[in-house]
C-alpha cells in the first residue's frame, strides 16, 4: 500500500511526510535513518491521555480504580492491534522480516502513528481522529469485556507462561501522613525482571509496577 493510500485509510493527510515514514519504521529495517521509538514513547502517553479523557466523560459515576481498569482494556496490546488492523497498518510497517508479524510491533507502531499525528498537528486533532475512528470500539470493549486490572493481567500472564506469580514489596514510603507516596517493586524471580511504580496508595503503586512489567514482557 502506498503512503497516499494509507493516508486515505487514516483519513489524515500529513503535512510532514517524514513524520509518517518515521512512525512506520522499526529500528530493524535495513535502510532506516531513524526509527519510531521516540514517536512511540510520545504516542503512548498521548493515547493514554485521550482514552482517559473519554472514559472520564463516558463513565461519570465510576471510581478511579474502575476507570483505570477500563483504560487498561482499551490500551492493552490486544486492543492496540485491533485499532491498527482497522486502519490497515500491518502491511505498512518497515521492519526486518523476522519481526514483521509481531503483535508487539504492531501495537507499538500504532502508538507511533498517534505520536506522528500529534507532531504534525496538535492534541485536539489527534483526539478527534481517535474518536472518529475508534470511539465505537472503545464502547464495545469497555461494555462487553470483563474488567481486569494490571495486577490481574500480569498474574494470569505469568501463570500461563511460566507457572509462577509476581512478587510485590514496598521499597519506600515518603512524605507527610496526609500526602504519602509509596514506591512498590514488582518482581518475577524466574525471569529476573523488576519494575517499580509510585502512587499515593499502595494499590496504585502496585498497579503501575505491574503495568510497566507487563508491557516490558510483551514488548
Amino acid at each position: 500500500m502506498q503512503l497516499s493510500l494509507f493516508e486515505s485509510s487514516l483519513n489524515y493527510v500529513f503535512k510532514n511526510k517524514k513524520l509518517l515514514l518515521e512512525a512506520l519504521t522499526h529500528k530493524s529495517h535495513r535502510s532506516q535513518e531513524t526509527d519510531h521509538e521516540r514517536l512511540e514513547y510520545l504516542g503512548d502517553a498521548l493515547l493514554t491521555g485521550c482514552v482517559s479523557h473519554w472514559i472520564y466523560k463516558k463513565f461519570p459515576n465510576k471510581d478511579e480504580g474502575t476507570l483505570s481498569q477500563i483504560r487498561a482494556l482499551l490500551v492493552c496490546q490486544k486492543s492496540l492491534c485491533l485499532y491498527a488492523n482497522i486502519i490497515g497498518l500491518r502491511e505498512m510497517i518497515f521492519a526486518a522480516p523476522n519481526i514483521k508479524d509481531s503483535e508487539a510491533l504492531l501495537a507499538d507502531t500504532f502508538e507511533s502513528v498517534c505520536g506522528a499525528i500529534f507532531c504534525d498537528s496538535d492534541f485536539y486533532v489527534l483526539e478527534k481522529w481517535l474518536l472518529d475512528h475508534f470511539q465505537k470500539k472503545w464502547e464495545d470493549i469497555s461494555q462487553n469485556q470483563p474488567v481486569k486490572d494490571w495486577k490481574s493481567q500480569l498474574q494470569e500472564f505469568t501463570q500461563k507462561q511460566w507457572k509462577t506469580l509476581p512478587e510485590y514489596k514496598i521499597i519506600s514510603q515518603t512524605g507527610p501522613d496526609h500526602a504519602l507516596v509509596f514506591e512498590i517493586e514488582c518482581y518475577i524471580p524466574q525471569l529476573n525482571l523488576k519494575a517499580r511504580g509510585c502512587g499515593d496508595s499502595k494499590r496504585i503503586a502496585a498497579q503501575e509496577a505491574a503495568q510497566l512489567l507487563l508491557k516490558r514482557i510483551q514488548s
